[in-house]
C-alpha cells in the first residue's frame, strides 16, 4: 500500500489544520521509539490437536472426546489416543465429580486454579482416525437460562436494546430479515449475551439483510453464533460493524455474501490498551469481496502523542482475533490496485493486540495485514496458504511487532506493475515488513512451493512514510529459528549493525543456512510441517531475548529444552510417549511435564508455613524424597491419603532434615504434611 486511508470520523476540519501545520513539520524530530511491551498470549482456547496435525477447537467434537481421572494410577485417560487436548474444562473430566476447580487443579498440577494458564492432556496409543476437516464454524457452548427467548417472526434488535446488563437473549432457528443495530450496552463481568441456537441438523439462526446486517454500537456485547448473510457496501458498510468494540466479543459466526467488507472494528477516541478487548473469535468468513476482519483505530494526533504512547495509548483499543478461518476472498484483481484494500485479516494503528491461531486458504487477497503505525503487537500460530501478495504482513510501523510461530505455504507473488516493475520484486514474501522498524520474525515455517516467493522479507521498500517516529534513532530487524523451504530467496535482509538474523535454515536460496531437508518434515506434500523426530532441524534453535517471548509452538503447545530446541514453528514432534501425559503452563510463566512412570512432587500450599523457611522437597534415585530444612522448630511430618486418612511410612530424620522413603507404599496420590508452631504445609507426592 502507498497512501493511508483514514476513517470519515477520524480527522476533523481542526485536526487536518493541526496535521498541516503542527504535526507533520514536527516529525522530522522524531519522536522516541515506542518501549518493548509485547503482550502475553491470553489462555488457550478448548483445543484438539489430532495425530494428523490438525488444531481444531473443542466444540467440533465435545461429544466425541472423554477425558477422565484415575485415582488409584493418579493418570488422565483420553478416549481419543494420539492426540493431545488443550484446556479440556474441569468440571467435565470423568473421576473429579463433586471437586471444585481448585481441588481438581491441585490434584493433577500441585496449584490452585488462579495460578494455572493452560493445561495439556495426552494419553499414548495406537492413534483414533482423524476427524473430517470443519466446514464452517464450531458449535458454541450456549449460557443456561436464558432470560429472553426470541423466535422467527420477532424482534432480536428489540430484545437487546431492552436488555439490561447480564441479561442472557436466545434466538431460535430460523430467518431473521432486515438491518439489526444493538444501542444498548452491557458492563464489565455482566454483558449483555445474543446467542443462537442450532438446529436439529446444525443450521444456525440466519440475518440477512441488503445493506450493514448487523450494527453493535454497545461496549459489553456478546453476539454469538449466527449465520450472517447479505451485501455490505464499500468499506463503512461492512456485512457486520462493531462500532465501539469495548468488551465485545463476536464468535462462533459465519459471514457469507459481502460485496465488500465481512466484519469492521471502529474505536472511540477515549478507548486505552487499559479497557476490555475487542474479541473476534472462532469465526468462519466466506468469500467476502474484499476483507475477511478489518480494524481501525483512532490516529487522530490530538488523542495519540508522544507522552502517552509507553502508557495509555490513547485513542488505541486491544484486539484479539484468535482461531478464526476465511477462504474464498476475492480481492478485486490480480494487481495491486485491487489487492490494496484486500486480506483474511487488515488493520490500522494496533497497541496490545494479539492476532493469532488465524487460517487464511484459498484467497485472490493478502492474507495478515497489519497496515500503518502498529507497535508491540503479537502475530502468532496463523496459517496461510495460497494467498496473495504476503501471508504475514507488517507496514510503516515502528514496532516492535512480534511474528512467531506462523505458517506460510505456497504464497504468490504480486506480479508486474506496469508503473512500479519494482513491486514485483518484494510484494511476494511469505513473511514480509516494509518501510518498518523492529519487526521480530521468530520460529516460522514457510514452504514457498513452485511460486518463487521470497521467504522472509524484512527491507522491503524502505522509505520515509512520514510516520512521526521517524527518522528512527536506532534500526534494527530480528529473524530467529525460522525454517524456509522452497523458495528463490530464505531471508532478504540488509545486514544493519542492529539487525539480528541467526539460526535461521533453508534447504536453498540465500540468506539463511542451507541443510538437507529431504525428509524433514511428516509430510510436505500434505502441507504437514511437523519436524521428523530425529531430524537435526529438532536441535538446532538458539535462545535468545526474542524467543524468550515466544513459549508456545504453532498448535499452542510448550516446548520443553529436554525434548530438542526445534527450529521453525512445531516444536518436536514426540512419538515416543508412554502412558498419560500432563503438561502445564502456571501463570508466573513456569512449565513442566508429569508423565505416568516418574515420581513427581508438586507443591500444593493449604497454607504457608513461616516455621520452615526456604524448606526445600526433591527426589532421590530409589524412591528417596528428601526434606531439607531451615529452622530449630520442632517439625512433624504425616503421609495423607487424598482423603485424609494417615499413611504408615517410614519417615526419619537425617542430617538438614528428614527423608521419607516410598518403595513399597502403592501408586498413587498422597499429601505430605508438614507442620510446625500450629501452621501447615502439604505438598501432593505422586507415585508411579
Amino acid at each position: 500500500m502507498i497512501r493511508r486511508h483514514c476513517s470519515k470520523h477520524e480527522i476533523t476540519a481542526a485536526a487536518a489544520l493541526f496535521l498541516l501545520f503542527v504535526w507533520l513539520p514536527g516529525i522530522h524530530a522524531g519522536w522516541g521509539l515506542p518501549e518493548i511491551n509485547i503482550p502475553d498470549e491470553p489462555p488457550l482456547q478448548p483445543t484438539v490437536i489430532t495425530a494428523g496435525g490438525q488444531r481444531l477447537l473443542l466444540n467440533y467434537l465435545r461429544d466425541d472426546i472423554a477425558v477422565s481421572y484415575d485415582e488409584a494410577s493418579a493418570g488422565i485417560d483420553i478416549n481419543r489416543k494420539g492426540w493431545w487436548i488443550i484446556n479440556y474444562p474441569l468440571a467435565s473430566i470423568g473421576g473429579m465429580e463433586g471437586r471444585s476447580d481448585d481441588e481438581i487443579c491441585q490434584i493433577l498440577f500441585g496449584r490452585n486454579r488462579g495460578q494455572i494458564r493452560n493445561w495439556y492432556f495426552y494419553t499414548a496409543g495406537t492413534p483414533s482416525a482423524e476427524p473430517p476437516a470443519p466446514t464452517g464454524p464450531a458449535p458454541i457452548d450456549l449460557t443456561p437460562n436464558p432470560d429472553v427467548v426470541v423466535s422467527p417472526g420477532q424482534s432480536i434488535a428489540n430484545a437487546v436494546n431492552n436488555a439490561s446488563p447480564g441479561d442472557v437473549i436466545h434466538v431460535q432457528p430460523g430467518t431473521y430479515t432486515g438491518r439489526v443495530k444493538f444501542n444498548t450496552s452491557g458492563a464489565e463481568g455482566k454483558p449483555i449475551r445474543i446467542e443462537g441456537i442450532r438446529g436439529a441438523t446444525g443450521e444456525m439462526p440466519v440475518i440477512s439483510a441488503s445493506d450493514t446486517v448487523v450494527a453493535v454500537n454497545g461496549i459489553f456485547v456478546h453476539f454469538r453464533g449466527f449465520e450472517i448473510r447479505g451485501s455490505g457496501q464499500y468499506l463503512f458498510r461492512p456485512q457486520v460493524i462493531v462500532e465501539q468494540g469495548e468488551g465485545v466479543l463476536v464468535e462462533g459466526c459465519l459471514l457469507s455474501g459481502t460485496d465488500e467488507t465481512a466484519l469492521y472494528i471502529t474505536n472511540k477516541a477515549h478507548h486505552t490498551v487499559n479497557h476490555a478487548p475487542c474479541t473476534v473469535r472462532g469465526n468462519w468468513f466466506a468469500a467476502p469481496k474484499r476483507i475477511g476482519m478489518k480494524g481501525h483505530t483512532v490516529a487522530n494526533p490530538y488523542v495519540f502523542n508522544e507522552s502517552q504512547q509507553n502508557t495509555t495509548v490513547n485513542g488505541r483499543l486491544p484486539y484479539i482475533m484468535e482461531y478464526n478461518h476465511v477462504t474464498g476472498c476475492q480481492g478485486k484483481s490480480s494487481q495491486w490496485s485491487g489487492l490494496q484494500e484486500s486480506g483474511a485479516i487488515k488493520t490500522f494503528h494496533n497497541t496490545a493486540s494479539v492476532f493469532r491461531y488465524n487460517t487464511a486458504v484459498d484467497n485472490n487477497s493478502l492474507a495478515f495485514w497489519l497496515d500503518w503505525g502498529h507497535f508491540n503487537n503479537r502475530v502468532e500460530g496463523n496459517y496461510a496458504r495460497n494467498c496473495e501478495v504476503l501471508g504475514i504482513g507488517v507496514e510503516a510501523s515502528p514496532g516492535p511487532n512480534l511474528v512467531c510461530n506462523n505458517v506460510v505455504i505456497d504464497q504468490k507473488g504480486l506480479g508486474m506493475v506496469p508503473d512500479k516493475p519494482e513491486w514485483g520484486d518484494y510484494f511476494k514474501g511469505s513473511i514480509l515488513s516494509w518501510d518498518c522498524n523492529r519487526t521480530w520474525a521468530v520460529h516460522n515455517t514457510v514452504d514457498g512451493g513452485d511460486s518463487g516467493a521470497i521467504g522472509i522479507n524484512l527491507r522491503g521498500c524502505i522509505k520515509a512514510r512520514n510516520m512521526p517516529w521517524e527518522p528512527f534513532a536506532k534500526y534494527s530487524e530480528v529473524a530467529v529459528n525460522n525454517v524456509i523451504v522452497r523458495a528463490d530467496t530464505a531471508i532478504h535482509h540488509a545486514d544493519n549493525a542492529d539487525d539480528v538474523y541467526e539460526a535461521n535454515y533453508c534447504d536453498a536460496g540465500p540468506g539463511a543456512e542451507e541443510i538437507d531437508m529431504t525428509d524433514a518434515f511428516v509430510g510436505r506434500d500434505a502441507h504437514d510441517l511437523r519436524l521428523r523426530p530425529g531430524h537435526q532441524l529438532n536441535n538446532l534453535a538458539v535462545s535468545d531475548e526474542y524467543t524468550a517471548y515466544v513459549k508456545h509452538d504453532f498448535y499452542g503447545l510448550l516446548r520443553f529444552e529436554e525434548d530438542g530446541k526445534a527450529v521453525g514453528a512445531f516444536r518436536t514432534w514426540r512419538t515416543d510417549l508412554s502412558g498419560s501425559v500432563v503438561e502445564v503452563e502456571y501463570a508466573d510463566g513456569t512449565i513442566k511435564r508429569i508423565n505416568s512412570g516418574t515420581s513427581v512432587i508438586e507443591v500444593a500450599r493449604v497454607q504457608a508455613c513461616a516455621a520452615l523457611g526456604t524448606a526445600r522437597i526433591h527426589t532421590r534415585p530409589g524412591g528417596i524424597v528428601s526434606i531439607t530444612t531451615y529452622t530449630s522448630a520442632p517439625i512433624k511430618l504425616r503421609l495423607l491419603s487424598l482423603r485424609g486418612h494417615t499413611v504408615d511410612a517410614p519417615i526419619r530424620q537425617v542430617s538438614g532434615g528428614y527423608e521419607l522413603r516410598c518403595r513399597g507404599l502403592s501408586s498413587g496420590v498422597y499429601l505430605l504434611e508438614i507442620s510446625s508452631g500450629g501452621t501447615r504445609t502439604a505438598h501432593r507426592l505422586s507415585l508411579h
